[in-house]
């Protein structure tokens, strides 16, 4: 006999899916720093700001930050920012430097980065003695056939797979905060 599709008991299920967490209200809560306005790094600033996150953006290309910024990825980093969580969104060859430079800054965030490579971002902060307890590797596998933030969409996490690396000195909160990341940009919904 074919499942029932119709019905008071299947309505209710469908409702009660329809709000599940990260559906709709978003996870996380605070300030999110995006240091890159690349890609990877303008899409998650276009998720969350959808979600009324506020997010800051921070780029070394002048150019690439204002395009993000005016694209609405997110405003422009200011000085007295105080992040909950800083994403870096950096090429590989200074992904290491950057998160450093992060952890460093901002002593009360969790820092994460979504480079496409983790082990020697990881080797090479521990052999500069960098504390790395707030610092959680993280990558989502997604992406375009295009680059930048012109190219950025805050729909190309929605269904994709967030790879979430942590050790056994990872706080259950700071991995929290990152996994709520992920959720919330692999759930956005347009407004």
């Amino acid at each position: 006999m074919p499942p029932q599709t119709r019905g008071p008991a299947n309505r209710r299920r469908t409702r009660e899916r329809s709000h599940q967490p990260g559906a709709g209200r978003p996870r996380l809560s605070g300030t999110v720093r995006i240091v890159g306005a690349g890609l990877l790094g303008a899409s998650i600033g276009h998720a969350l700001s959808a979600k009324g996150i506020d997010v800051v953006l921070h780029d070394t290309s002048p150019a690439q930050l204002r395009l993000a910024i005016d694209y609405g990825a997110g405003r422009a980093a200011a000085s007295d920012d105080a992040p909950a969580l800083v994403v870096v969104a950096v090429p590989p060859d200074v992904t290491a430097e950057v998160i450093a430079q992060e952890l460093s800054q901002y002593p009360d965030a969790v820092v994460t980065d979504v480079a496409s490579v983790k082990l020697e971002p990881l080797r090479t902060l521990q052999e500069r003695g960098v504390d790395i307890r707030r610092y959680i590797g993280s990558h989502p596998l997604a992406g375009r056939e295009r680059g930048g933030a012109i190219s950025a969409r805050a729909d190309i996490f929605i269904g994709r797979p967030w790879v979430v690396c942590r050790d056994e000195e990872t706080s259950p909160a700071d991995l929290a905060l990152v996994e709520d990341l992920a959720l919330d940009v692999g759930r956005c919904r347009w407004r």
